[in-house]
């Protein structure tokens, strides 16, 4: 039996019709229509915009439901709850129209939904509306949180060292402001030729943060810190916005020297980057080839420093999930090799018979046409010859038809040379050998990998796999079988 279901969704803890809401809406909508509400899916401090289908646990779930046949009713307060995109709203549409779902809005002013050719129209302006509308909302947003941040009303996440307590005001934590002032200390003392250096003096000194070792990054956030100078500084929609917080300086007047001082010092410990290097860094995998096991969205193909040099990377911006190009490439030439030479042994014959129909196919449309061509100029001609046995020799059409004739003569000498020929490729090409085929060894295929030019390696690897799916401690490849598909997994313990 089909259920009745509903489907909450907030962007944030500060919007007006929380999820909390919406339940209560979808509750009273319930009772008064006489529905008895089966399950509820709910996407709580969601973005429908920032976010895609895949990445809402719940909608994912009910359109999951919905595509089995398990949804009669779905009860949701606005269509901008199921989507702020106008192609995720149109994808959820005709999901909802080919299911037959009857869709119940909870708010008043919510235009109903219907399945019909001027409905499709009206859904697909309602989504660009809602589209905008939440383009329109995000920046009255993020115009609250920055005039809330330059008047001081809210604090964001404080830096190492302070605390927020009571009304949005702040407090430092003794013991973090020394070791602060501790690492800066160290920094301006030159002793230190890098901050994992730097990091490992600490770990010998016991020193932690929060309990936990001191990671290099959290000391390099550290030092970058403009609020132990007296400057708060919040990041919205791209561009910076300042705040003084004199009081709450570390170093101040003459002492402002060693935040200067420490910057200057950071800046030479980073490596510099070797840009004739990086650009040497090559992807051997076409991009879009890889793609993330859990999100299942392609990895992108970035350039990183390892141990001093520049390596590949294979990186989802979802999930935590990367590998080395390196590493990967190397195992999925050996995978296709493998996969490669056990196909020339196992599927030889019933691939060239394959490719022999498909080659015989292809000469027989070729003879066919130009026997076409011969038959259509066979007649025109003998049209022709026909009129101008009936007229006079010497008048002008009669030149003008000896002229046509001598044109299409040529012509069906061309035809007829090309059919002679296309029979005579067919006999070479074509002939089906008597003995099984048999494979030599995998190096006929397989001969000089290594020596091969960086494009010819990425069009052999897409010819034999359609896909390779990469998660934390394994990967899958998909082969491109010609007569199936084949789905390979390799646990890694690296």
């Amino acid at each position: 039996m089909k259920k009745t279901v509903a489907y909450y969704r907030s962007s944030t803890d500060l919007q007006e019709n929380s999820v909390t809401t919406q339940q209560h809406q979808a509750l009273k909508y319930c009772m008064n229509n006489y529905l008895f509400l089966d399950d509820e899916y709910e996407d709580e401090y969601v973005s429908a915009k920032k976010k895609t289908i895949e990445q809402r646990k719940d909608l994912s779930r009910l359109l999951e439901d919905i595509k089995n046949d398990k949804i009669e009713n779905l009860i949701v307060y606005k269509r901008d709850r199921l989507a702020r995109k106008v192609e995720d709203h149109m994808l959820i549409y005709y999901l909802l129209k080919e299911k037959n779902v009857k869709v119940h809005f909870t708010s008043n002013t919510e235009y109903p939904m219907k399945y019909n050719n001027f409905a499709e129209i009206l859904e697909l302006m309602l989504g660009g509306m809602s589209e905008h509308e939440g383009k329109q909302i995000n920046e009255r947003i993020l115009t609250t949180r920055i005039a809330n941040f330059e008047k001081g009303m809210t604090l964001d996440k404080l830096p190492y060292g302070f605390m927020a307590v009571g009304n949005n005001e702040i407090a430092e934590n003794e013991d973090e402001i020394k070791l602060v002032k501790f690492i800066f200390d160290e920094v301006c003392s030159g002793r230190h030729y890098s901050l994992n250096h730097l990091r490992k003096y600490m770990i010998e000194l016991n020193y932690t943060r929060r309990g936990k070792e001191w990671k290099t990054v959290q000391i390099e956030d550290v030092i970058k810190e403009p609020m132990y100078k007296g400057m708060r500084v919040r990041t919205y929609g791209g561009q910076n916005y300042f705040r003084e917080v004199n009081e709450h300086a570390i170093f101040k007047g003459e002492d402002s020297v060693i935040w200067d001082n420490a910057q200057d010092i950071l800046e030479k410990m980073k490596p510099q980057r070797d840009l004739d290097n990086e650009t040497k860094v090559e992807f051997a995998l076409e991009d879009g080839l890889v793609c993330c096991g859990i999100c299942h969205q392609k990895l992108e193909q970035k350039i990183r420093m390892r141990k001093g040099k520049y390596v590949g990377y294979y990186e989802c911006k979802h999930d935590s999930v990367a590998v080395a190009s390196d590493w990967i490439e190397n195992r999925i030439f050996d995978k296709a090799q493998d996969f490669f030479a056990e196909l020339m042994k196992t599927n030889l014959n019933s691939i060239f018979k394959r490719y022999w129909e498909s080659n015989n196919k292809r000469f027989d449309k070729k003879i066919k046409d130009q026997e076409t061509l011969i038959e259509l100029n066979d007649k025109r001609l003998g049209r022709i010859v026909s009129k101008y046995l009936k007229i006079d020799k010497n008048v002008p059409q009669a030149i003008s038809l000896r002229e046509k004739m001598e044109k299409l003569k040529v012509e069906l000498e061309i035809n007829r040379e090309m059919h002679s020929a296309l029979l005579i490729e067919k006999e070479k090409s074509c002939g089906y050998p008597t003995n099984e085929l048999k494979v030599k060894s995998n190096t006929d295929f397989f001969s000089n990998i290594s020596d091969l030019t960086n494009d010819k390696k990425k069009e052999m690897i897409s010819d034999i796999v359609y896909r390779i799916d990469v998660e934390r401690y394994s990967y899958g490849v998909i082969f491109k079988h010609p007569f199936l598909e084949l789905r390979e997994s390799f646990d890694e313990d690296n």
